[in-house]
């Protein structure tokens, strides 16, 4: 947050030049304590199924022609 924040003013500014109306952030609730003028709409809610490495063993199980040739799927940052 501390390299983007400063970037706010700008991306805004930029945004309504732009003919948007509106600006959408993707992040941590946290964030509404420095960010002016943003409020909570929605929440996001996740819920894991299966781990990447189930998902990869899955998928390998249903297409087995394709395992040697699909790239493996990879997480996220913070995910696992």
């Amino acid at each position: 947050m501390k390299c983007w924040l400063p970037l706010i003013d700008g991306i805004e500014a930029y945004a309504s030049d732009e003919g948007c109306t509106r600006v959408r952030i993707y992040g941590r609730k946290g964030w509404l304590r420095v960010l002016e003028g943003y409020r909570q709409k929605h929440v996001i809610m996740d819920k894991e199924l299966m781990s990447v490495t189930e998902a990869d063993a899955r998928k390998d199980e249903l297409n087995p022609s394709a395992a040697s040739t699909a790239p493996s799927m990879q997480s996220l940052p913070g995910q696992r």
